[in-house]
């Protein structure tokens, strides 16, 4: 029944959509409760400082930025498959997921350095797809090396991305060195302009402090308990079964919606490796991974052909979702 629902690109869908938005942050509204959130959150970057004190000044505000951010990231990602194709059919299956996988935990319902770091991320990547079958892309991939470097100004890990970039211009693109210097100077002008302006209000070294005493900390904060193993296990499993999906389907996609549909893998996968592989990453790069592994998994729905197994699986995921927000 969900899945059928959020499957299609009906116009009531605008509506829902936020709607269900509401319901899923509704646990957060009802147990609101900061002092959780700023414990376990990433350090403070120098864009997110801006910030900081009026977003977190409250816990429904918090919330309620996050709610909003989020909502619009949903959107964002149905316009970018409107405008680049990498799933067949028009849905906002992506938007609901992507919106599910954020509301899942308690830190991230709040407004941490990655919901907003995450809007430039996906800025970055909608620069780095125009450029594709670009004569001169000059333009558009020095804009996205610049939103990716400005991610990082927000949420610290975004820059962490960069190989990701990279690759993803491999994927694209004949590789041409110059292109190469293209993205990297797009990405180092935010970083080395930053870093002038801290330094003229002696504050350079406070940051690289702080982001060194980040780094050097374990920051592991999964939610511990049986209901998260089933809810982002059973997320972990229809990512694979994906991605089969997606290996199955390649020779049948457009040569541009592989392309586009790999940078994604790639993401998910480096994200995911990145969580578990580096010791200061937190469950904030669930934000950034949301938005790869709902397209990837929104593909697999629009794929797959046996209603019932699609139906089921997905009542699972909305059911997991269910007990983890009333047992945690």
């Amino acid at each position: 029944m969900f899945l059928k629902i959020y499957k299609t690109n009906q116009a009531y869908l605008i509506l829902l959509i936020p709607l269900t938005a509401i319901l899923l942050w509704l646990t957060g509204f009802i147990n609101c409760n900061l002092e959780n959130f700023t414990a376990n959150r990433s350090v403070t970057m120098p864009l997110y400082a801006l910030f900081n004190s009026f977003v977190n000044s409250n816990c429904y505000i918090s919330l309620i930025v996050t709610l909003i951010l989020a909502l619009g990231q949903s959107f964002y990602l149905a316009n970018l498959n409107k405008n680049f194709i990498f799933i067949k059919q028009r849905s906002y299956l992506h938007s609901f997921i992507f919106l599910l996988i954020i509301s899942s935990s308690t830190l991230t319902k709040f407004a941490t350095p990655a919901i907003f770091a995450n809007f430039f991320i996906l800025f970055s990547i909608n620069w780095l797809f125009h450029s594709f079958k670009k004569i001169r892309p000059n333009t558009e991939l020095f804009n996205s090396g610049l939103f990716l470097s400005i991610a990082g100004l927000f949420y610290l890990n975004a820059l962490l991305l960069l190989p990701i970039l990279l690759i993803a211009y491999i994927v694209l693109h004949t590789v041409k060195f110059k292109e190469f210097l293209v993205i990297i100077s797009g990405f180092i002008t935010p970083l080395i302009l930053s870093a002038g302006i801290l330094f003229i209000n002696d504050k350079l070294f406070i940051y690289t402090e702080s982001i060194w005493n980040y780094i050097t900390q374990t920051n592991y904060n999964f939610d511990n308990n049986i209901f998260s193993y089933i809810f982002y296990g059973w997320l972990i499993l229809l990512l694979i079964i994906s991605i089969l999906s997606f290996s199955n389907n390649f020779g049948t996609k457009k040569i541009s919606s592989r392309k586009y549909l790999s940078i994604f893998l790639f993401l998910a996968l480096y994200n995911i490796g990145t969580y578990f592989l580096l010791p200061f990453s937190n469950m904030e790069m669930m934000i950034i991974t949301a938005a790869p592994i709902s397209l990837l998994i929104t593909d697999f729905y629009v794929n797959i052909k046996s209603k019932f197994w699609s139906e089921f699986s997905f009542t699972i995921l909305i059911i997991g979702f269910i007990l983890l927000q009333v047992y945690s």
